[in-house]
């Protein structure tokens, strides 16, 4: 279901085996800012509820929390560059999620990851190339900590889109 900026208000997603049986379905509910900015995200499924909260300053994510049931599981602290996200990517999936509401105005430099539980800091840091037009046409996601591979996202555009 959409709101009336045409962002998600609530889905249901629906996993599949491969003979077609459903072996898992996810509720989410989703909030928004005055300014489009996903700030609040809740998934209901059969291991419980997710809570995954966000803050935004001057239209870039600052922090957010990720609690599973009462339980803190992940801090985000986010730092942006100077450069315009005029292809709009969302800094937690890197991909275009217009449905999810209004990315922030600037591109990700890096993400810094806690887990409470752990006491273990995660750093991820991100080197974008831009096209002649300023748009993104690859990313360079390196996680600054042992035993995760460096990403490489690349991203193809019709119609200048």
């Amino acid at each position: 279901i959409l709101n009336g900026s045409g962002y998600f208000s609530s889905a249901i997603k629906t996993s599949f085996d491969m003979l077609g049986a459903i072996t898992n379905t996810e509720n989410y509910s989703f909030e928004y800012n005055a300014e489009g900015n996903m700030t609040k995200q809740t998934t209901n499924n059969s291991s419980g509820t997710r809570i995954l909260s966000l803050t935004y300053s001057g239209g870039n994510s600052v922090s957010g929390v990720l609690y599973k049931g009462v339980i803190l599981d992940k801090k985000y602290i986010f730092y942006h560059n100077t450069v315009e996200n005029k292809t709009g990517v969302d800094d937690l999936t890197g991909v275009f999620n217009p449905y999810f509401g209004t990315a922030s105005s600037l591109l990700l430099d890096s993400i810094r990851i806690i887990s409470p539980a752990t006491s273990d800091t995660v750093r991820i840091q991100y080197a974008h190339t831009l096209d002649n037009n300023g748009y993104i046409s690859k990313t360079i996601q390196t996680w600054l900590s042992g035993g995760v591979p460096t990403k490489y996202h690349t991203y193809q555009y019709f119609d200048c889109r």
